[in-house]
């Protein structure tokens, strides 16, 4: 039986920031919400980080723009995953945060699960949230599920998770939640599979949905399976009943560096009949797959395939995503039938993890980190996260650093390099833009890493900062 739990019971809430109100579009310096590991001394495994923070993803509520709510996740392992995953939640435009485990997903929380990752966010009508999670348990049998944890009162009370699919040998992988912003109740969750034994190359994407809030959901869907491999699958709101899934598509997206192929694209679905059926996809890019090194030729695990997506409140559709020549965001004002490229930033050749996001007043901002602060023969990797904004729909835009500089070298190790995340978050406030992105030592203390949250007013437009 499906049980209400305060969060307080699986890991400690605490309660980060002042009790100040600031308005929604208010600057909100940035401000620490991860912290020491939740999860008791015993709960570990080798080679697991601890107190470290990665993958962090945001939410704004579409009816109350002062309530946030961000996950990532916490104490990463080495070879993938984490002991669990974390919200924060708050409801005076980010001030303040109260953060907590989510309850029931790995053992570290009270399930058999070993592992979580790929947390995902977002908020409904009336302020429910819905968080996804990717579980695994890495033993003979490789276990691996999909699950959705939903808090009906904005964030302090939690349920069980609703696992939607579960496979003992098929590889599951980035699932997302979106919440429907208009319909009450009303969310969907996408993710891939692979087959059995089969590590990279053909996958399918799956779909699921509910109409009571998380309580159910629906027997999962296959809505593409191209013989061919589809990731960062990334659901947006259209008009009332659509749906867009945008998606980074090649033969092979997930083998090792040297075996990739030259280019994949970059496509657009659209759904009239929430999701139950679907156009077939629209290019809207064809791009290098390339992998990212650091300065001194260290690996990092970031890709061009790092997609982010974002909708402006003219119905617009934004992806960015960046290659070896710098960032770039496409742009579609049509639903998706066409799309115009517009270049962020050009020749930023270590610039990783592009995040899109569109403010209310139309402006939209594209965060990023790269080098530019890196010496060569320095001890240390310094790296920096950068945020432009664009108040002419992407045709010129003014660049800011955001936060920084920080040492790469003291993220979680990956097997492909430096870890800080398949992705981070970008959410648009009314006139402002609200962050929250992973940065290490010296900027998380004595963390490796830690999740930052800050908000920009996107201000008037201002010559870019060369790169």
């Amino acid at each position: 039986m499906r049980r209400l739990l305060c969060l307080a019971l699986m890991a400690t809430a605490c309660t980060v920031g002042g009790p100040s109100e600031p308005a929604a579009s208010a600057a909100v310096p940035p401000i620490r919400v991860s912290g020491d590991s939740p999860f008791a001394a015993g709960c570990s495994l080798p080679r697991a980080s601890r107190g470290s923070a990665v993958e962090p993803d945001l939410a704004v509520d579409p009816g109350d723009a002062r309530h946030l709510a961000a996950v990532w996740q916490q104490d990463r392992v080495v070879s993938g995953a984490a002991l669990g995953n974390l919200v924060a939640t708050n409801r005076n435009g980010g001030r303040s945060w109260r953060q907590r485990a989510l309850p029931h997903l790995t053992r570290c929380t009270g399930a058999t699960w070993a592992l979580a990752s790929d947390p995902w966010v977002s908020i409904g009508v009336g302020g429910r949230v819905y968080a996804s999670s990717l579980l695994i348990t890495p033993d003979t049998p490789f276990l691996a599920g999909v699950a959705v944890s939903v808090a009906g009162d904005g964030g302090d009370l939690w349920t069980d998770p609703v696992i939607l699919q579960s496979s003992d040998g098929d590889k599951i992988d980035k699932p997302a939640v979106l919440a429907d912003p208009r319909a009450r109740g009303a969310a969907y969750a996408v993710w891939v599979t692979y087959p059995r034994g089969q590590q990279e190359g053909r996958n399918r994407v799956w779909l699921a949905r509910t109409t009571d809030g998380g309580r159910t959901w629906s027997a999962p869907q296959v809505i593409r399976d191209a013989g061919l491999e589809d990731q960062f699958n990334l659901l947006l709101p259209g008009p009332p009943g659509s749906l867009f899934l945008a998606f980074v598509e090649a033969s092979v997206l997930s083998a090792e560096p040297e075996r990739m192929p030259a280019t994949m694209s970059v496509a657009v679905m659209r759904s009239d009949d929430r999701g139950a059926s679907w156009t077939p996809p629209v290019p809207a890019a064809s791009l290098p797959l390339t992998s990212t090194r650091d300065p001194a030729g260290g690996p990092v695990r970031a890709f061009s395939a790092n997609l982010s997506a974002g909708e402006g409140r003219d119905g617009s559709i934004l992806l960015a995503w960046s290659s070896g020549r710098g960032v770039f965001v496409a742009r579609s004002a049509d639903r998706g039938r066409t799309w115009a490229s517009h270049t962020v930033v050009q020749g930023s050749t270590s610039a990783f993890l592009p995040t899109v996001g569109v403010a209310g007043d139309g402006t939209v901002g594209v965060s990023w980190y790269d080098f530019r602060d890196y010496r060569p023969g320095s001890t240390t990797v310094l790296t920096d996260l950068w945020l432009a904004g664009s108040h002419d729909a992407g045709t010129t835009w003014a660049t800011r650093r955001l936060d920084g500089p920080f040492d790469l070298s003291s993220a979680p190790r990956s097997d492909a390099g430096a870890f800080i995340g398949d992705y981070q978050g970008l959410v648009g406030l009314p006139q402002a833009f609200g962050a929250f992105y992973v940065l290490g030592q010296p900027r998380s203390a004595s963390l490796p890493t830690a999740a930052f949250y800050q908000a920009v007013p996107t201000g008037p437009a201002r010559p870019p900062a060369s790169p």
